[in-house]
Protein backbone atom coordinates (compact mmCIF):
# COMPACT_ATOMS: atom_id res chain seq x y z
CA UNK A 1 0.00 0.00 0.00
CA UNK A 2 2.60 2.32 0.65
CA UNK A 3 4.28 1.73 -2.71
CA UNK A 4 0.30 2.71 -4.42
CA UNK A 5 -1.16 5.45 -2.40
CA UNK A 6 1.53 7.82 -3.76
CA UNK A 7 0.54 6.81 -7.29
CA UNK A 8 -3.16 7.92 -6.50
CA UNK A 9 -2.30 11.23 -6.87
CA UNK A 10 -4.64 12.81 -4.70
CA UNK A 11 -4.32 15.32 -1.72
CA UNK A 12 -5.75 14.58 1.86
CA UNK A 13 -9.55 15.71 1.87
CA UNK A 14 -10.01 14.27 -1.56
CA UNK A 15 -12.28 11.18 -2.74
CA UNK A 16 -11.21 8.07 -2.82
CA UNK A 17 -12.76 4.84 -3.86
CA UNK A 18 -11.46 1.53 -2.92
CA UNK A 19 -13.10 -0.90 -5.07
CA UNK A 20 -13.11 -4.46 -4.23
CA UNK A 21 -11.96 -3.73 -0.97
CA UNK A 22 -13.16 -7.01 0.90
CA UNK A 23 -12.61 -6.97 4.66
CA UNK A 24 -11.60 -3.10 3.88
CA UNK A 25 -8.21 -3.49 5.38
CA UNK A 26 -7.08 -0.91 2.21
CA UNK A 27 -9.72 1.51 2.85
CA UNK A 28 -9.00 1.64 6.70
CA UNK A 29 -4.98 2.55 5.73
CA UNK A 30 -6.42 5.04 3.34
CA UNK A 31 -8.34 6.72 5.87
CA UNK A 32 -6.08 6.30 8.93
CA UNK A 33 -4.03 8.19 6.14
CA UNK A 34 -5.92 11.14 6.28
CA UNK A 35 -8.01 10.27 2.95
CA UNK A 36 -11.73 10.86 2.22
CA UNK A 37 -12.35 6.95 0.88
CA UNK A 38 -15.38 4.59 0.50
CA UNK A 39 -14.81 1.26 0.23
CA UNK A 40 -17.59 -1.02 -2.26
CA UNK A 41 -17.51 -4.90 -2.10
CA UNK A 42 -20.10 -7.14 -3.37
CA UNK A 43 -19.88 -9.22 -0.44
CA UNK A 44 -21.68 -7.65 2.43
CA UNK A 45 -19.88 -10.31 4.65
CA UNK A 46 -16.76 -9.45 4.32
CA UNK A 47 -18.02 -6.04 4.84
CA UNK A 48 -19.40 -6.94 8.33
CA UNK A 49 -16.12 -8.59 9.51
CA UNK A 50 -14.29 -5.40 8.05
CA UNK A 51 -16.70 -3.11 10.62
CA UNK A 52 -16.12 -5.45 13.27
CA UNK A 53 -12.29 -5.03 13.08
CA UNK A 54 -12.12 -1.54 12.66
CA UNK A 55 -14.54 -0.28 14.71
CA UNK A 56 -16.95 3.03 14.87
CA UNK A 57 -14.50 5.48 14.02
CA UNK A 58 -14.28 4.10 10.46
CA UNK A 59 -14.58 4.77 6.49
CA UNK A 60 -17.85 4.74 4.48
CA UNK A 61 -18.28 0.45 3.51
CA UNK A 62 -21.47 0.50 1.13
CA UNK A 63 -22.42 -2.98 -0.39
CA UNK A 64 -22.13 -2.52 -3.78
CA UNK A 65 -21.35 -4.29 -7.40
CA UNK A 66 -18.87 -2.47 -8.82
CA UNK A 67 -19.62 -2.89 -12.60
CA UNK A 68 -22.11 -0.28 -11.42
CA UNK A 69 -21.22 1.55 -8.58
CA UNK A 70 -23.88 2.49 -6.20
CA UNK A 71 -22.39 6.23 -6.15
CA UNK A 72 -22.81 9.57 -7.22
CA UNK A 73 -21.45 10.87 -10.47
CA UNK A 74 -18.02 12.31 -10.68
CA UNK A 75 -17.80 11.59 -7.04
CA UNK A 76 -14.11 10.45 -6.77
CA UNK A 77 -10.92 12.00 -7.02
CA UNK A 78 -9.52 8.19 -7.74
CA UNK A 79 -10.16 4.61 -7.60
CA UNK A 80 -8.07 1.62 -6.53
CA UNK A 81 -8.62 -2.04 -7.06
CA UNK A 82 -6.43 -3.50 -4.68
CA UNK A 83 -5.60 -7.19 -5.37
CA UNK A 84 -9.27 -7.03 -6.59
CA UNK A 85 -9.94 -6.40 -10.27
CA UNK A 86 -9.20 -9.72 -11.43
CA UNK A 87 -12.63 -10.78 -9.64
CA UNK A 88 -14.90 -8.91 -11.79
CA UNK A 89 -16.87 -10.65 -13.98
CA UNK A 90 -16.84 -7.55 -16.72
CA UNK A 91 -14.26 -5.37 -16.89
CA UNK A 92 -15.49 -2.91 -19.15
CA UNK A 93 -18.45 -2.59 -17.65
CA UNK A 94 -16.56 -2.31 -13.82
CA UNK A 95 -14.27 0.39 -15.99
CA UNK A 96 -16.94 2.63 -17.66
CA UNK A 97 -18.23 2.84 -13.74
CA UNK A 98 -15.24 3.94 -12.79
CA UNK A 99 -15.25 6.65 -15.32
CA UNK A 100 -18.96 7.89 -14.61
CA UNK A 101 -17.86 8.25 -10.79
CA UNK A 102 -14.35 9.97 -10.95
CA UNK A 103 -13.78 13.94 -11.63
CA UNK A 104 -12.25 14.90 -14.49
CA UNK A 105 -8.81 14.27 -14.85
CA UNK A 106 -9.29 11.43 -12.00
CA UNK A 107 -6.75 8.12 -10.81
CA UNK A 108 -7.70 4.49 -11.81
CA UNK A 109 -4.95 2.39 -10.08
CA UNK A 110 -5.45 -1.60 -10.37
CA UNK A 111 -3.07 -2.83 -7.98
CA UNK A 112 -2.47 -6.77 -9.16
CA UNK A 113 -0.55 -10.01 -7.72
CA UNK A 114 0.31 -10.90 -10.77
CA UNK A 115 -1.04 -12.85 -14.36
CA UNK A 116 -0.63 -16.29 -13.06
CA UNK A 117 -2.36 -15.69 -9.97
CA UNK A 118 -5.85 -15.12 -11.53
CA UNK A 119 -5.97 -18.83 -12.90
CA UNK A 120 -3.97 -20.39 -9.80
CA UNK A 121 -5.89 -23.47 -8.36
CA UNK A 122 -5.69 -21.77 -5.07
CA UNK A 123 -7.11 -18.36 -6.39
CA UNK A 124 -9.82 -20.59 -8.52
CA UNK A 125 -10.87 -22.84 -5.42
CA UNK A 126 -11.42 -19.38 -3.13
CA UNK A 127 -13.43 -17.94 -5.72
CA UNK A 128 -15.94 -20.96 -5.71
CA UNK A 129 -16.03 -21.25 -1.76
CA UNK A 130 -16.83 -17.48 -2.16
CA UNK A 131 -20.05 -16.22 -0.15
CA UNK A 132 -21.22 -14.02 -3.06
CA UNK A 133 -22.24 -17.38 -5.22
Amino acid sequence: MGAVAPMLNVSRGQTIIDSGCGYAWSTEWLFRSGFDVVGVDICRTYLEIGVTRIGSFRPHLVVGDVENLPLASAHAHAILAYESFHHIPDRRRAMASYDRVLTDGGTVILAEPGGDHEGAKVSVDAMEKSPTR
